[in-house]
């Protein structure tokens, strides 16, 4: 077994439930921190919401270059504050 490029050997069965306690553990350490950075980016239906787009004039302006596409799995991302400096500059409402 490795974890993070490191050969791990496993002696007992009581190494690799503290293996696998520890392992959750860092797990969890590492959700709870994303957790609160991932409140800074919201779905394609609040950017739609909030720029009064459509999800497909969205994605033009991704391939535009003017929106920046975060991607989680299989869900697409934004970021909050790029999102609302678009709103204050209102460039984003513009096919150009």
């Amino acid at each position: 077994m490795k974890k993070e490029g490191f050969t791990i050997t496993i002696n007992a069965p009581n190494d690799l439930i503290n293996l696998i306690k520890q392992t959750i553990r860092d797990e969890i350490k590492q959700s709870n921190s994303i957790s609160v950075e991932r409140d800074k980016y919201v779905t394609i239906e609040t950017v739609s919401k909030k720029l009064h787009l459509s999800r497909t004039a969205i994605y033009e302006r991704i391939h535009q270059g003017k929106i920046t596409l975060f991607k989680e799995g299989r869900r697409s991302l934004f970021d909050i504050d790029e999102i609302e400096n678009l709103i204050n500059s209102s460039s984003i409402i513009k096919n150009k």
